[in-house]
């Protein structure tokens, strides 16, 4: 370039200096575009070749992080006087780059002046010059901008629409596939998922087919769909994407943005799935990149980390990352007030419960906000709402109610469409807001309440409760995944909580049944809703015509996905992780999700009224709850919180609801009798133990049911526990105080002596109860062969081991099921037939299906708890939960006959994860289950008790309680302790069973009746004559 003879002409010199300069940024390669800056001799006449090599200089410099020289440089080049150089296309350069290092220096206002400056000038010049690069350039970071640091939302989409409708940006291409990518992310944020979906598909090809080029790029959309679907709840999406943008972001020195936000999403996630263990490992991956390569970046991963460990209650560890990221932030890096910083780090304050803290640094966001017009209401409301949680805290709720109606007053004047459920507004962030806000004021209003018994505030909060209980409906009805409703119902229990709560207390002060009408409907969302749901879903397919074939395959696919997961973590979460196994592991659940999504895409538009059924909410009323059972039934239903139970009782013709006090004592009792139930009973405690633990049992009974002795007498028992009450088994509550008297376990008025009970999750998950019985076709019994001698609490199962080789054999298993035969049509499978394969091949035929066997809770992560077959050649036996949930069952009653089947982790919103569980969403009807661990002799004598009752034509929950009382009347003193028969329960439909009549038994009954008629013929007619 410096030499005169080599030289090309002006035009062709000037525009290959830009390209040269250009593909040193591109390739990351800043200092050799510097030295080759530095390399040209420059010409003193040629001044205006001279300006321009100033100008790069300047750009390159704030790429090489030396921010003040590139300000110095492009502030002067403003000043010349040039009217060849300073043209308007060079003067947008320049605004852009200034506004590159106002940003660096937390001058927001001024970054958005410049911003603004470039894109109105390129706009200007683009007839002229037909740069549609640097114009779409311009939108891109004009529109950003306006959307994700001032929450400019409209602005933005105009912005954005107007580039779009440019012919050069009809399709996508390599000029203006950025500026898509922003307008995806914005229609996502706004809520307009329809009309972005065809451009994440179209966008997505565009980056895949130019992969090499566009990894940091592709990922940036990845995590625009994750950030999407974590604000929406559906947790599954979010791992996806958010694991495929980080394996797909490349490690590049200053371009690690994407990575981190990518990081920081699936650190969120994972505190919200409760897998604290992966939480961690993300945060501190997170300060090891930071520390690599951006300071700024690392200050804000310390109070990331300080944020996380707070919520765990980790206080030491999280005051000495929030003291780091203030240090590095103001004292090293000595930044301004940032308002994201300070935000973060007014919840870090508030998750430590220091709320006086936090308020001093909402009002650092509140000086950044007011310092700059820029902002949008939306961040004030965001600050406000924050506020008013710290101040209700404090109990200082009028400060904190005039905030919360103050935004709802001001959201409402500007999204006066936030009312209507049926606005794509619902789907956007503006809406998650305004639901919060609701929440918020609904508690503020109960706390008001509490100190003045004003009921108009009472009245107030439930305006709020409807309007956020509407909002949630419509996002619950929404999810997919039994992980997601989990989570979601666990995020909004403390909702639940206050929104019966209220219910119950206006119920109190104005004797309006619809009060409690409507505290019972916010119970039944707060117990095993998520399983209602997913059931739920299952029937609104079936109803809306989508053939079972489609099911199947969509769960079939779920299924792949869950396995591709699991094995995808324990690559990575390794010491050693392997990159290419983890990549190809992402790239298979990216596959399956796409399955996935094109089935659920198939049913949504052939079978519209699908669409219909999935917003009904699945939860019953009280009167259609009446409905569903029988004359001889009463339902009791339980919802416990820390100081009492709200108890609703309802039979055929009548309901009535009361509230049991919860104290220490109760507590202890409800310890005590659960440890004594549970732990194997040889003869070891004293008489004391033994008196206390019957004083405990009928403690119990007093308070959860001795005053319905007359209500209930004679009646069958539906009791719906909540919270530690489903570990309870009430047929071991002692119906009378004899902890004075002589222990004798047999004689003892046990619950079960005198009531016939059987359980549900929820009560919309009851069957009609009739007394007609139900038909199968047969038994299908389970026996393993089990061939260890290692007890199931020390396996580590979370390995892919063959666990049959390692648990012992139960020796009572092959009792239970020949004894089946004896009494039923049956199949039996045993020892290496007793496998997985067979299993699956039956559970659609409509049998009974018995499963005497070995099962493994794990109460850490309770979707991995698991049933054991006998291998196949190297297939482990494992039928885990996570299984189970993706495939449909047609059975009338499955029997688990293994250890703790009807026990699990508790989660708050939902209830006990067990094993029993999935298979009650997998589609069976009804289901004896086990609380404890099953003593091998007992269980086999109940259960062979069991079928011969239910062979009587009796009801399942009266051939149980018949079961558990013959074993009783023939139990020695020991043996008679209830850790050996308790532990049984019945769920779901208690309606007797039948079993079908095969089709050659039928024919050959009809030709011996057919015979037996001729043959009455030919003998009267002989005696006749």
């Amino acid at each position: 370039m410096s030499s005169e003879d080599l030289r090309p002409k002006d035009d062709e010199r000037f525009r290959l200096l830009y390209k040269t300069i250009r593909s040193f940024v591109y390739a990351h390669e800043n200092e050799k575009g510097y030295e080759f800056l530095n390399s040209i001799d420059l010409n003193q006449d040629d001044q205006l070749f001279a300006s321009y090599i100033k100008l790069y200089y300047g750009i390159l410099s704030i790429n090489l992080k030396y921010d003040h020289r590139g300000k110095t440089i492009l502030t002067k080049l403003l000043q010349d006087n040039s009217d060849t150089f300073l043209v308007d296309s060079v003067k947008a350069k320049i605004y852009h780059n200034l506004s590159v290092i106002y940003g660096n220096e937390e001058q927001h206002a001024l970054r958005l002046e410049y911003l603004s400056k470039s894109f109105e000038l390129e706009k200007k010049t683009l007839l002229n010059n037909a740069n549609y690069e640097n114009y779409n350039l311009s939108v891109e970071v004009y529109s950003s901008t306006l959307y994700s640091t001032y929450r400019q939302y409209e602005a933005a989409y105009r912005v954005l629409q107007e580039a779009l409708t440019m012919p050069f940006n009809h399709t996508i291409n390599n000029n203006n596939h950025a500026l898509y990518q922003n307008y995806v992310d914005l229609l996502l944020i706004m809520g307009i998922e329809d009309k972005a979906k065809l451009i994440i598909q179209n966008l997505s090809a565009f980056y895949k087919n130019k992969s090499q080029y566009f990894l940091d790029e592709y990922a940036a959309l990845l995590i625009s769909l994750a950030s999407h679907y974590y604000q929406q709840n559906n947790y599954t999406s979010t791992i996806l994407y958010a694991t495929n943008a980080l394996t797909t972001s490349p490690l590049v020195q200053g371009r690690i943005t994407t990575r981190i936000s990518a990081i920081r999403l699936l650190s969120d996630l994972y505190y919200e799935l409760q897998q604290y263990d992966k939480m961690e490992y993300y945060l501190l991956q997170g300060i090891r990149e930071c520390k690599q390569s951006d300071k700024k970046l690392l200050a804000n991963a310390y109070l990331s980390a300080g944020q996380y460990f707070a919520k765990l209650y980790k206080d030491h560890i999280a005051y000495s990352y929030i003291d780091s990221a203030k240090h590095l932030y103001y004292n090293q890096l000595k930044l301004p007030l940032n308002r994201r910083f300070e935000n973060i780090l007014a919840l870090a304050y508030f998750d430590l419960g220091q709320y006086t803290q936090s308020l001093v640094h909402l009002n650092n966001v509140t000086n950044v906000l007011e310092g700059n017009s820029n902002y949008t209401n939306y961040l004030f409301w965001d600050n406000n709402y924050e506020k008013a949680l710290c101040h209700k805290h404090l109990e200082e709720y009028y400060e904190g109610y005039h905030l919360l109606s103050n935004v709802i007053s001001e959201m409402l004047t500007k999204y006066p469409h936030l009312q209507d459920n049926s606005s794509s507004i619902q789907n956007s962030r503006i809406a998650i807001l305004y639901r919060k806000v609701n929440i918020a004021l609904a508690d503020n209003l109960y706390s008001q309440y509490e100190k003045s018994g004003d009921i108009n505030t009472l009245q107030e909060a439930m305006a709020s409760i409807e309007v956020a209980g509407d909002g949630l409906d419509l996002l619950r009805s929404k999810q997919n995944y039994d992980r997601d409703r989990l989570i979601t119902g666990e995020m909004y229990y403390d909702f639940t909580l206050q929104s019966t709560k209220v219910a119950m207390a206006l119920y109190n002060a104005t004797k309006k049944r619809d009060y409690l009408e409507q505290a019972f409907s916010f119970i039944q969302k707060g117990k095993s809703y998520a399983l209602l749901q997913g059931i739920a879903d299952k029937n609104y397919k079936l109803n809306s015509g989508v053939p079972i074939e489609t099911i199947n395959q969509l769960n079939h696919n779920k299924e792949q996905y869950d396995r591709y997961m699991k094995r995808y973590n324990e690559a990575l979460f390794t010491n050693k992780p392997d990159s290419s196994l983890t990549n190809q592991l992402s790239e298979k659940m990216s596959l399956c999700m796409a399955s996935i999504d094109s089935i659920n895409s198939f049913i949504n538009k052939n079978f519209p009224q699908y669409k219909e059924e999935q917003a009904r909410i699945p939860s019953l009323s009280l009167a259609e709850t009446q409905e569903r059972i029988n004359s001889n039934q009463t339902i009791i239903d339980y919802y416990q919180t820390e100081d009492e139970i709200i108890r609703f009782v309802i039979d055929k013709n009548a309901y009535q609801c009361d509230i049991i006090k919860v104290d220490t004592d109760f507590n202890e009792a409800l310890q005590l009798v659960l440890d004594e139930l549970s732990t194997p009973f040889i003869g070891q405690h004293s008489l004391h133990h033994i008196r206390h633990f019957a004083k405990a049992s009928y403690t119990l009974y007093n308070s959860l049911l001795k005053d319905l002795e007359q209500t209930v007498k004679g009646k069958e028992l539906i009791i719906i526990p909540h919270s530690d009450l489903a570990y309870l088994p009430f047929e071991s509550l002692l119906t009378e105080d004899v902890s004075k008297q002589k222990p004798r376990f047999k004689e003892y008025p046990w619950l079960v002596k005198s009531q016939t009970l059987s359980y549900a999750y929820n009560t919309a998950l009851l069957d009609y109860q009739s007394h007609q019985p139900v038909e199968f076709n047969r038994v299908i019994a389970f026996a393993p062969e089990y061939c260890g001698q290692i007890i199931p609490d020390s396996i580590d199962f979370s390995a892919n081991m063959l666990l049959d080789s390692l648990l012992p054999p139960l020796e009572g298993a092959q009792k239970e099921i020949l004894s089946i035969e004896q009494i039923y049509t049956t199949k039996l499978f045993k020892g290496k037939a007793a496998n997985k394969t067979n299993f699956i091949a039956s559970m659609q035929d409509n049998d009974i299906i018995h499963l005497a066997m070995h099962s493994l809770n794990d109460d850490i992560q309770p979707f991995n708890s698991q049933i054991v077959f006998t291998s196949e050649d190297s297939l482990t036996g494992s039928f885990t939960a996570a299984e189970i949930y993706n495939y449909s069952i047609k059975s009338p009653l499955t029997v688990l006959s293994s250890c703790s089947s009807g026990s699990g982790q508790k989660r708050k919103g939902e209830g006990l994860l067990s094993i029993a569980r999935a298979f009650t969403f997998a589609g069976v009807e009804s289901q004896v289950m086990t609380l404890w661990p099953v003593n091998d002799a007992s269980g086999a004598d109940i259960t062979s008790e069991f079928y011969n009752e239910l062979n009587k034509g009796i009801g399942k929950n009266k051939a149980l309680q018949n079961s558990k009382l013959n074993y009783l009347s023939k139990a020695d003193g020991i043996h008679s302790h209830p850790y050996y028969w308790a532990n049984y329960v019945l769920s779901g439909n208690t309606n007797p069973i039948k079993q079908k009549m095969p089709k050659g038994i039928f024919m050959y009954l009809l030709a011996f009746a057919m015979l037996s008629v001729v043959i009455l013929f030919i003998y009267d007619k002989k005696h006749s004559r």
